[in-house]
């Protein structure tokens, strides 16, 4: 996959395993760094992913983890909806809408915390390609109300499985900086998707 920011575009690869294991790696500045690692109970990712500290790992924080936990990895390749059940979601049909001249459904998901996000579903081609929401995080001490709009686009067949090739993130209200911390934009696009390849459990530790 390859990753850009407004401060510039990095390769990288994302290795995802039934339930929740996930780990990605980004090559910055000729670094490996771990952006996040998840073996399904605990995660750590390098000490400079986030500017902090040194290169070492870093424990994710509890609130990261809990998230983790219910985040299968059918949720991370693109579908925020999948088992929301499950995750705590209740999901409500908003009615149809219009999006950039596509007729879309639009779904409506809120979390325990209330939290609502809406979801933007094509009506013929039946993929996502929006959601939109409100998020709290809390970063560097700081708790900040910002506002997500995700896109996904350029769907192929891979091995079956419809996958959105190109993902988007645009947050707006923080003043964390740009990127995956806090405000700004976020694009990944995967090169190669590759289905059933056997991941050792090393993979995902610490």
């Amino acid at each position: 996959l390859r990753s850009a920011t407004g401060q510039g575009e990095a390769p990288g690869t994302l290795w995802l395993k039934r339930p929740t294991q996930q780990r990605r790696e980004m090559q910055i500045m000729g670094s490996t760094v771990t952006m996040i690692c998840f073996d399904g109970q605990k995660g750590w990712r390098t000490g400079m992913a986030f500017g902090g500290g040194g290169g070492g790992p870093q424990d994710l924080r509890a609130e990261e983890v809990e998230r983790l936990k219910l985040t299968p990895m059918e949720v991370e390749l693109g579908s925020p909806l999948y088992a929301a059940a499950e995750r705590g979601l209740t999901l409500s049909r908003k009615g149809k809408e219009e999006l950039d001249g596509t007729e879309v459904f639009v779904v409506v998901s809120k979390n325990a915390k209330g939290e609502e996000r809406n979801y933007y579903i094509d009506a013929e081609a039946g993929v996502l390609l929006m959601a939109k929401g409100k998020n709290t995080i809390r970063m560097m001490g700081n708790e900040q109300e910002i506002e997500v709009t995700e896109r996904w686009s350029d769907y192929q067949s891979v091995g079956g499985v419809t996958i959105a090739m190109t993902r988007g993130r645009a947050t707006t209200g923080a003043s964390f900086g740009g990127g995956m911390g806090g405000g700004g934009n976020f694009l990944t696009r995967y090169e190669k998707v590759d289905f059933d390849t056997p991941i050792d459990a090393s993979r995902f530790a610490k």
